[in-house]
């Protein structure tokens, strides 16, 4: 609040000084900008001329935001009134001579308006529109701070739909293994353990690409110890990947979509994955076959997912094709670097 309406003062110094330079423009004309078009400031002056352009700003900031239009209405009319009457019984009645403050013949109240009607609708003015001019600008931050928290909060959503998606999954082929007394299933557990502790404390903020990487390498691991012949999984990694950060769990999802509904347990299929870093952009390339016979109810939740975030994180600042061909299904996704 005292900020605010230390601004407020301040502006109106500059508005008041070039108020006074505008109605002494024929002065300025004809002598150049010399202190004689100042002649007319007092301190007195400058008070009453504060106080005018004070009230209406300090009346809508009371009542304004609850839409209380006959208080706005009325406390302006009635607070520039007021000091209307204060200036005219402090300077047109008591007035200073000397050392003594005396009376003298006062100037008609009627006159003293006319002289002053045009500077107090000026200052009122003021008042009303730096007010409504910071409204603005307050409403338009407010706006984008419940903009940015709905987005922080889709976010949430969108990362809360990832965690039980991947959870669910890993914990049936667990419950396989386990059923077949799979020697697989203690490595396993431990795969999983390490994958679900980077899900809930690491990625509580951006992390490093490499970080992700490392996730998305255990993702495989753990995918592989299911079957006997594990599958054929390539992954390339190209460039600086340590001091490069995105938002976790965001290219996983492609990972565990080709292994949900990709072809690769015969001869010669394999999972292709790359991830290359530069100084500009981060790409990310998935590439496998489908296979027909796999597929899911209740999925479709990944990929959705992910090109929402995607859309809300990189907003004009990434490339997403996705290639969903009869044999082979593609992704591409290249992120742009600020």
């Amino acid at each position: 609040m005292r900020n605010r309406f230390l601004l407020f003062t301040l502006c109106f110094i500059v508005y008041y000084l070039l108020l006074h330079i505008a109605f002494g423009f024929p002065v300025l004309v004809r002598e150049g900008l010399t202190l004689s078009i100042f002649k007319n400031i007092g301190f007195s002056d400058l008070v009453f001329s504060f106080l005018t352009a004070a009230v209406p700003y300090m009346v809508l900031l009371r009542f304004y935001p609850a839409k209380k239009w006959v208080a706005c209405i009325t406390g302006i009319l009635a607070g520039v009134s007021l000091v209307f009457v204060m200036r005219y019984g402090i300077t047109e009645v008591l007035v200073p001579r000397g050392e003594h403050t005396v009376l003298r013949n006062r100037v008609r109240l009627r006159t003293f308006f006319n002289q002053y009607v045009l500077y107090m609708i000026v200052y009122s003015v003021y008042g009303i529109g730096f007010y409504f001019i910071r409204y603005a600008y307050f409403q338009e931050l407010q706006q984008k701070e419940l903009e940015l928290q709905s987005r922080q909060s889709e976010l949430s959503f969108l990362r809360s739909q990832i965690n039980p998606h991947f959870l669910f999954n890993t914990l049936n082929n667990i419950y396989s293994l386990v059923y077949l007394q799979s020697p697989k299933a203690l490595e396993t557990i431990t795969g999983f353990s390490d994958i679900m502790r980077y899900m809930l404390y690491d990625s509580t903020k951006d992390v490093a690409l490499a970080m992700e990487v490392t996730y998305i390498e255990k993702y495989i691991g753990l995918q592989q110890l299911k079957n006997a012949e594990p599958p054929t999984v390539v992954l390339t990694k190209k460039g600086d990947m340590e001091h490069t950060y995105l938002p976790p769990l965001l290219l996983i999802p492609f990972v565990e979509n080709a292994f949900k509904h990709g072809e690769l347990s015969g001869p010669g299929d394999k999972l292709e994955l790359a991830v290359t870093n530069g100084d500009k952009q981060t790409i990310f390339y998935c590439h496998n076959k489908i296979a027909n016979n796999k597929k899911d109810a209740t999925g479709g939740i990944g990929l959705k997912n992910v090109q929402r975030r995607l859309e809300l994180l990189f907003p004009g600042k990434h490339v997403l094709e996705i290639m969903n061909g009869p044999v082979y299904f593609t992704v591409k996704l290249k992120l742009l670097h600020d």
